[in-house]
């Protein structure tokens, strides 16, 4: 009982405490204004196009239609007409 008591009462404490203190921020963090909003565009001129050597490319293509076989796989009926047969007989006789 002493040991509910006890877990009630934190649970209770720790529910009353500011979830995101903000005890580190300083009165300037405090001060600063927002950042401005930047198009995604904007964001993206500064990135370097993706380089890959053609033994990374053949491997990423080579995976790239590992995945959609397997995609495939996962898509067809996981039961069979023949077992389906089985169980409408099953369930209805």
């Amino acid at each position: 009982m002493r040991l509910a008591s006890a877990v009630l009462f934190l649970s209770l404490l720790a529910a009353c405490a500011d979830p995101y203190p903000r005890a580190d921020l300083t009165a300037m963090d405090k001060a600063a204004p927002y950042p401005d909003l930047v198009p995604a565009e904007t964001i993206r001129a500064g990135v370097p196009e993706a380089r890959t050597t053609p033994e990374a490319q053949a491997d990423l293509d080579a995976r790239a239609e590992r995945l959609r076989a397997r995609a495939s796989a996962l898509r067809r009926p996981a039961i069979d007409g023949e077992a389906r047969t089985r169980m409408q007989a099953g369930v209805g006789g």
